[in-house]
């Protein structure tokens, strides 16, 4: 026979409202989990017009061949044109302003392969190649800083100001033309301001001619 609150001693009362909160924290977090796999269900729609090149810049693979292939499909161009497009489209992304749409290369990649039947040319996967290889909140050239401060008097003292890059197509493979404008101690202790410039072949992934000046 079940007791009442009042008969239950304080010691049962306690037990109670602890296997209470345990069952309200359980079902919280049984739903809290149900409505996470619910929200990664729904993945968001794919707006061309809204798309920025800098967007594509940071863009995975993945996330960057689902755009294109929204483009085919809305514009009927065959899928077999998939691949050739997104090297084009990553290609154009990492050598074009990132304040310009998205779309615009998109539409200059359709613009060439109906004049000419194909897409044609020397292009490379390069927002695949630099991936990963400049920080996102200042833009230094990672191999390139690692290289100075392996190679400064004093790593410690060194300080990015800014890097500026562009890419260059040398003996039919793509290479990035480095400079970076950077703060370290001289030998004698006092802080400089030099320029690191330097070559990177994008698809080896290694640093070429570096050259250091005040």
């Amino acid at each position: 026979m079940a007791k009442k609150w009042e008969e239950l001693t304080d010691k049962e009362k306690k037990s109670g409202i602890t296997g209470i909160i345990f069952l309200v924290l359980i079902s919280f977090f049984i739903a809290s989990n149900s409505c996470k796999k619910e929200e990664k269900k729904k993945e968001k729609p794919i707006v061309l017009e809204s798309l920025s090149v800098e967007s594509i810049k940071w863009a995975t693979s993945d996330e960057r061949l689902k755009i294109v292939a929204k483009y085919l499909q809305q514009e009927n161009i065959p899928n077999e044109q998939l691949d050739v497009f997104d090297t084009y489209f990553s290609h154009m992304a990492a050598i074009t302003p990132g304040d310009r749409g998205a779309l615009s290369i998109l539409t200059m990649a359709k613009s060439k392969y109906l004049r000419e039947g194909k897409l044609e040319g020397n292009y490379w996967k390069l927002t695949d190649l630099m991936y990963g290889k400049f920080h996102g909140w200042d833009g230094s050239f990672i191999p390139l800083e690692t290289y100075l401060k392996n190679n400064i008097n004093d790593a410690s003292s060194y300080e990015h100001v800014e890097t500026r890059f562009e890419v260059r197509t040398l003996g039919k493979k793509p290479w990035l033309v480095v400079a970076t404008k950077f703060r370290a101690n001289n030998g004698y202790g006092a802080k400089v301001l030099a320029v690191a410039t330097a070559k990177y072949d994008l698809l080896e992934g290694k640093l070429y001619e570096v050259q250091i000046a005040d």
